[in-house]
């Protein structure tokens, strides 16, 4: 196997196929497989739970295969960007790297040791935008469970409704759905994906309108983003009935400017996190929001102006899952739905339904 290769363009495909390098004592695992066939290098990887596998053009001098240590590889190819052409060859189980009159050699495996992707017949597909499913996933994954002892909840439900492609996640103590039109589906379907994969997943995806393709298949996921194949291992279980979670009416709506929320939120924070309970406390009134908290040491009272629609009411919530969910929101104002003191509070866009986040509130000792 012998190729030549631009090193900043094989560097970033080494990044996108180590996303699936085994963290294990498997040496297997732990490499990435490098084929080399016509014009096109394609490099694979897996840790049994995700398979990446992505194509690079090269000038192609021998064609080949074989696998190397996907961490060393990666790196060191990194370090060669600055150039703008690198030698590659593989002979006798050992592969030399050439660059600039220099040299760098490193052990390869045997290529027919590597794991074979089956690809297994269809039993839902959809095709969506490549931006729209990078927002649908990051504005849902940071709710995901991370407790080993709720293993259904360290995934993420897409479920396949009519045109829309609807992604829920939830810990127990709050809960994100997001929601957003599909170009093509096939048929209606509902699987959970590890929250770890689709954040991988979404780290190379872009804001364009590319066309992304999604197959399922029997316990897997496969995602088709340009040059790049992602297969997932589907996690196996019911998900939580999560619509029983979802407050069907609410005492108050409170309209609020996102940025001077999330900023007066922010100075409470401070305080709050020196706290074990990490809290802050509103008190909602007509045209006012006070938020609250205190410490030992400090306290921190602050107003914001707001439209209340409803009763006053006082809660009190984690800050952290309010700065969570504040992050996701890009409007210029939010909504808040509040049913009560000790009941779920929903933060929903001013328009339409494309997410909603729950949080259930901290219980207050007056």
């Amino acid at each position: 196997m012998k190729f030549i290769c631009n090193p900043e363009e094989l560097s970033n495909a080494l990044t996108i196929a180590s996303k699936a390098l085994g963290k294990t004592n498997i040496s297997i695992l732990e490499g990435i497989k490098i084929s080399v066939l016509g014009d096109t290098i394609t490099l694979s990887a897996t840790n049994i739970d995700l398979f990446v596998e992505t194509k690079l053009k090269a000038r192609i001098l021998l064609e080949g295969e074989t696998i190397v240590n996907g961490k060393d590889f990666t790196d060191f190819i990194k370090s060669l960007s600055p150039y703008d052409e690198i030698e590659i060859e593989c002979f006798d189980n050992s592969m030399k790297i050439m660059y600039d009159g220099n040299s760098f050699g490193m052990k390869t495996v045997d290529p027919d040791t590597f794991p074979i992707l089956q690809e297994n017949e269809s039993i839902g597909k959809f095709i969506v935008k490549e931006r729209d499913l990078k927002k649908l996933i990051d504005t849902t994954i940071f709710c995901a469970a991370v407790d080993e002892t709720k293993p259904i909840l360290k995934g993420c439900l897409l479920e396949i409704k009519g045109s829309d492609l609807i992604a829920v996640a939830l810990d127990g103590y709050r809960l994100a759905i997001s929601k957003t039109k599909l170009i093509a589906a096939e048929n209606e379907a509902n699987i959970i994906v590890p929250a770890r994969i689709l954040g991988e997943i979404s780290k190379i995806l872009n804001e364009t309108d590319e066309k992304i393709t999604v197959t399922i298949e029997k316990n897997k996921v496969r995602f088709v983003i340009g040059n790049t194949i992602m297969v997932a291992k589907l996690l196996e279980g019911n998900f939580i009935p999560y619509e029983n979670i979802i407050p069907t009416d609410s005492k108050a709506r409170v309209v609020v400017s996102k940025v001077a929320f999330e900023n007066s939120l922010s100075r409470a924070h401070n305080i709050s996190r020196k706290r074990n309970n990490n809290y802050v406390r509103l008190d909602i009134e007509e045209n006012n929001i006070k938020i609250s908290s205190e410490a030992d040491s400090s306290s921190i009272k602050e107003n914001i102006p707001c439209k209340l629609e409803g009763e006053s009411i006082t809660i009190a919530f984690n800050s952290k899952y309010l700065f969570d969910a504040l992050a996701k929101v890009k409007e210029e104002f939010i909504n808040i739905l509040i049913t009560g003191s000790n009941a779920p509070a929903i933060i929903v866009p001013p328009e339409g339904d494309a997410y909603k986040f729950i949080v259930l509130p901290v219980r207050l000792i007056i």
